[in-house]
Parts: structure tokens; sequence; C-alpha cells
């Protein structure tokens, strides 16, 4: 039998995690462009690391 309860909860969380990614794009294209100083296409993967680590470290002075 097929349950909507678990199709729900399912529904509700994707919809949340493409919330998180896209908030995470648009924060990753902003730290490009007023951080770097470079288009986001144009970024590799040490940008990349770059923001995360800023963003962790944002994340713990939150926290703490």
């Amino acid at each position: 039998m097929f349950n909507f309860e678990k199709l729900i909860s399912i529904a509700y969380f994707a919809e949340e995690t493409v919330q998180n990614y896209v908030s995470c794009i648009i924060s990753f294209i902003e730290y490009c462009k007023d951080n770097l100083k470079i288009e986001p296409a144009k970024c590799q993967g040490h940008h990349i690391l770059g923001w995360i680590t800023v963003k962790g470290s944002n994340l713990l002075l939150a926290l703490a």
C-alpha cells in the first residue's frame, strides 16, 4: 500500500534541501563578486575551498 505520509515527508525534505542549495549558490556568487572580484563562472576549486573556509569560520563564530 502507498504511504502518503512518507511521500509528504520526502517532498518537504526535498524542498528544504533545494532551498539550502540555492542559498549556498547565491552566497558563493556574492563571495566571488564581493571578496574575490571575479565572475563566478571563472572560479576554480580553490575559490570554493576558500568560501567554505570563510563560511565555516563565520558559523563557528555565530555558535560561540
